[in-house]
């Protein structure tokens, strides 16, 4: 083959192709304009969505508190009825039971004090025995400046008032009056309050929420604070700030904002919900800082990551492009470097044995190459492989990169072309793994056609530098997570800046990481071992998997792996970390509140079930089924449609529960009263859950009121009933009398006989003997009275020494005979009291029941014949003059 001079074509101008590198910068920073936009929406999301659990749970423990709270309320409300009706009965042991029984049921320390004040502002009574007895009047303590005091005595009925905390004269303490007027016979008489603690209140809210950095309150519907987890002192007398939104929208019965508290400057996210029938607002409020604390954390955390990667991605690519725009100033160079090669072999062979690259020649004329032993070596090959021909080559290239080369080839060895070969492949080693290369190279001798006779070029493992582009890629896809590339072996190849952020030490350096360290101990290192082989059973897996940080903390987090190689079963593994810590710890502060909800509702002093919005049971407490007489666990309720609750519960408790269409009506509570088998007395209140008008599902409460009712009962009674003689007293008397002149209307004719009797000379009974015999004698004379009367027959004390009796269905003839046996029993029977025998006569005046005379007349008639038997002599019977017309 005869000596040729190399052809050198004319080179391309480098300046046609200037734009290309502005371009690259254009689009670079294009796509991180996009990244950091991406990146903005994601951190706002999770913010929202953080801050949306947190008013959600808010919401959930005011909406249970607002329910105790109406509770509470309306015991304090029952109380000061039944004491004030007490009070107006004059009766000192009465008034003094009534008000053990309501401080022995109200939580100790949660009544202050209890006082009455007369019309004029006077305390004549206090429980703390600094105010007056029911029958005393020295007090020299007035309340008369008082709101509560103010409100009642220009009012026209009575009501409930629930003042802002003030300091009691007698108890100074800060306590919340509820107070009510006390009214007889459309009288004005005074006021009964109920002072409630600040502190108490204040004590019961800290216990729910004992971190200071939450908060809860009690507070009036015009702002006015009532009491405060904490800081009290320093609110008492204040309102919160007009602008709130239960205060400019009292339509509105609960909602959610975020304010900065003023007592203590923490910014919180806040829940408000009204108690049902008062003026009173729950206040529950999370502290913002520390419901986002993780949460943006983690944000900042990314941001500097990002942007600390996003700026080394932004210097290298102006770096990039400014070598781009000088690689065509510097082809001339290149090209004289070629020249160099050429003419010095020796001296490229110790550059080669430098950088461990390996050097081959390629004969055009021959079709076989020659490597040197670095690229054997690089191979694992023997010395048959020295001169390897290109059907040789073609077989050891990966099929993948076949046609790439085949296309280079072509242009490379052109008879125009002068470029650099550059090139990036696989080679399949002796062991039957793949080995990434970069073949480096150029012709150095044409013929006289231009023809290539040889080329030389340079052979380089750049399998770790591949390694190294495939991460950057994906640290530029997912720059905020920690990537790591494992080798089979489960050693640490590569790792971004991200993963060293968490896991190494101070000083430490990714090669002395063993990736054992990270794991929680050996049996989480062993579990995780599994999911290698299902990365190369199924290409892709996904878990949630805990880590060990730097700090020894444990961080969750959302891992993908994927194989670096697909086509390689031994490849190495990517593995792609993502913390999501915050959401974990998100999920288990929701499980704590949760759990502190479900406390609390199982200690609701009721039975209480939840269904959700498609009506589901998604809660019950065990008091609910017990409550309505179930012989069923709570836990077989769980989980029941509506549909098949009503089944299982039976026809009757299912028609207890009474509920409309949810959405339809504005109503969102109802309530009633139901009566067991077992005389058990329940309320079944009926309480739709929505939120901006959506249906989110129905509770259902159950309460025992038994006690109540029979309380209620009892009251009854006692309001009826002359409490010396356990006859019907005057109002109880003058009932029965109605109904009969009712009757006597409808029938137009007499329909019975009533009758007035008066003790002769009962003040000389008390006088001589003193009043204690006196309600001896009232006693006996009641008894004597039942004695002789028949079983529909209506006896009753008007007051005093004053008796009345009505016969209903009897006539005058009857009645005389009944009176007078009366009168003779009375007069016939010896007393003994106290050691003395008394003998006491009656006067009796009879009248009838007729559709002539009014009950207030008939009564009257009655009267002034008793006044006319006291003036005949006392002892005897007198009989209204015109019943006798009315008998004929």
């Amino acid at each position: 083959m005869s000596a040729v001079q190399p052809m050198r074509p004319q080179l391309p101008r480098w300046r046609s192709h200037a734009w290309r590198p502005g371009l690259f910068i254009l689009a670079l920073l294009l796509a991180l304009a996009v990244y950091w936009t991406l990146l903005q929406t994601s951190h706002t999301q999770m913010r929202e969505q953080v801050r949306t659990d947190a008013q959600r749970l808010a919401g959930q423990t005011g909406q249970a508190l607002a329910l105790q709270m109406n509770t509470v309320v309306r015991k304090l409300d029952y109380f000061s009825q039944h004491l004030g009706w007490a009070w107006l009965q004059r009766s000192q042991d009465t008034f003094h039971d009534a008000a053990s029984v309501a401080i022995r049921t109200l939580p100790p320390g949660a009544l202050a004090q209890i006082a009455i004040a007369d019309a004029e502002g006077k305390i004549l009574y206090s429980s703390l025995g600094e105010g007056l007895s029911v029958n005393r009047r020295e007090s020299t303590v007035f309340i008369t400046d008082r709101e509560h005091f103010q409100v009642h005595s220009t009012a026209d009925k009575p009501f409930l008032f629930i003042s802002e905390p003030i300091k009691g004269r007698i108890s100074q303490q800060w306590a919340i009056q509820f107070t009510r007027g006390l009214w007889h016979n459309g009288q004005f008489q005074g006021v009964i309050v109920l002072s409630v603690s600040a502190e108490y209140l204040t004590t019961a809210l800290k216990a729910i929420f004992p971190d200071r950095t939450d908060a809860a309150s009690l507070i009036k519907s015009n702002g006015a604070y009532l009491a405060r987890s904490y800081h009290l002192a320093d609110v008492l007398g204040k309102n919160l700030p007009k602008g709130r939104p239960f205060i400019e929208h009292p339509e509105l019965t609960h909602g959610t904002y975020e304010a900065v508290a003023e007592v203590d400057r923490i910014s919180r996210l806040y829940s408000w919900h009204r108690v049902d029938d008062y003026p009173l607002i729950i206040l529950v409020g999370l502290g913002s800082e520390k419901a986002m604390a993780v949460t943006d954390e983690a944000i900042n955390d990314s941001y500097w990551q990002s942007g600390f990667g996003s700026a080394l991605l932004l210097l290298a690519g102006l770096t990039l492009a400014w070598l781009w725009a000088q690689r065509s100033r510097h082809s001339t160079q290149l090209q004289r470097v070629a020249d160099a090669l050429q003419a010095s072999e020796a001296q490229l062979r110790i550059t080669l044995d430098a950088v461990r690259d390996g050097l081959w020649t390629f004969n055009h004329a021959t079709d076989t190459a020659q490597w040197d032993d670095r690229i054997r070596t690089m191979l694992d090959y023997g010395e048959d492989y020295r001169t390897p021909s290109t059907e040789t080559l073609i077989k050891l290239i990966h099929p993948g990169d076949l046609e790439h080369l085949s296309l280079e080839n072509t242009r490379l060895f052109s008879r125009y072309s002068n470029q650099l070969m550059n090139l990036e492949f696989r080679l399949r080693k002796a062991d039957g793994r793949w080995l990434w290369v970069r073949a480096r190279g150029r012709a150095i001798e044409w013929n006289e056609r231009g023809t290539p006779l040889r080329s030389v070029g340079t052979l380089s493992d750049i399998s770790e530098q591949v390694a190294e582009a495939h991460l950057r890629d994906a640290l530029l896809n997912r720059s905020a997570a920690a990537i790591l590339l494992v080798s089979p072996d489960r050693r640490i190849v590569h790792a971004n800046a991200q993963f060293a952020s968490i896991f190494l030490k101070p000083g430490q350096n990714l090669k002395d990481l063993n990736l054992r360290d990270i794991h929680i101990d050996q049996a989480h290192w062993e579990e995780l071992s599994f999911s290698y082989d299902a990365v190369k059973a199924d290409g892709l897996l996904r878990l949630e998997y805990p880590f060990t940080d730097a700090g020894g903390n444990v961080r969750w987090f959302d891992t993908h792996a994927v194989p670096q190689d697909p086509d390689d079963p031994q490849s190495n593994v990517i593995w792609t970390w993502i913390d999501i810590t915050s959401r974990h710890e998100a999920d288990a502060a929701l499980a704590i509140e949760t759990l502190r909800l479900n406390t609390l509702l199982e200690c609701f002093p009721g039975g209480v079930l939840i269904e959700d919005a498609h009506g589901t049971v998604v809660f019950v407490n065990p008091s609910w089924p017990q409550l309505l007489g179930l012989e069923i666990p709570a836990a077989a309720l769980q989980g029941k449609h509506d549909h098949d609750l009503r089944e299982l519960v039976g026809s009757t408790v299912s028609g207890w529960l009474r509920s409309h269409q949810p959405g339809r009506t504005a109503e969102s509570r109802r309530a009633h009263e139901v009566t067991t088998l077992a005389g058990r007395h329940l309320e079944i209140h009926h309480v739709e859950i929505r939120q901006n008008r959506q249906h989110l599902g129905s509770v259902w409460l159950v309460r025992d009121i038994t006690e109540r009712k029979l309380h209620e009962l009892e009251l009854a009674q006692l309001a009826s009933t002359d409490t010396l003689t356990a006859l019907p007293n005057r109002r109880s008397f003058m009932q029965s009398l109605n109904a009969l002149y009712g009757e006597a209307l409808n029938v137009q004719k007499m329909t019975g006989v009533i009758m007035m009797l008066d003790i002769d000379h009962f003040k000389r009974v008390n006088d001589t003997y003193g009043h204690a015999v006196g309600d001896i004698v009232l006693r006996h004379i009641a008894k004597t009275m039942k004695a002789a009367l028949r079983a529909n027959d209506v006896p009753g004390r008007l007051g005093g020494e004053e008796f009345a009796i009505l016969l209903p269905h009897t006539g005058l003839a009857e009645g005389l005979a009944i009176a007078e046996r009366i009168r003779q029993g009375v007069e016939q029977t010896n007393i003994t009291a106290n050691g003395h025998d008394i003998r006491i006569t009656i006067s009796i005046g009879v009248s009838v029941v007729c559709a002539d005379y009014t009950p207030d007349a008939a009564l009257q008639q009655a009267d002034d014949v008793l006044y006319k038997a006291k003036e005949a002599g006392r002892n005897r019977v007198c009989l209204w003059q015109e019943a006798k017309e009315i008998v004929a």
